[in-house]
């Protein structure tokens, strides 16, 4: 990757911290730029992508949320209340409503 572009990926990647900090994004748009930050990092060469939980992600990658997957993120939440992914995860299961199980 070219000096530019990681230059421009790094300026992309404050900005969209900036404002998932600021509280202006809402629903989506918050998930999709938490998403496009881990991604960021990721082409940038971090390690982010040994954090991803499986279960996390299938419900930011737009799994059905179900009475039984808001149990299993509910008991995974135990393991680890301060999870990277657990916000979005938590904003996307608030912002949808029930599916019958």
């Amino acid at each position: 990757m070219k000096a530019m572009e990681k230059i421009k990926l790094s300026k992309e990647r404050v900005n969209l911290i900036a404002d998932l900090r600021s509280g202006n994004l809402k629903g989506v748009a918050k998930i999709k730029a938490s998403k496009r930050v881990v991604d960021i990092v990721v082409l940038l060469g971090g390690a982010v992508a040994s954090v991803v939980n499986a279960l996390y992600q299938s419900v930011l990658d737009g799994a059905a949320i179900t009475v039984e997957l808001i149990e299993k993120v509910i008991e995974e939440a135990k393991k680890d209340v301060s999870h990277p992914q657990l916000r979005p995860v938590v904003v996307r299961i608030r912002d949808h409503e029930l599916v019958a199980a």
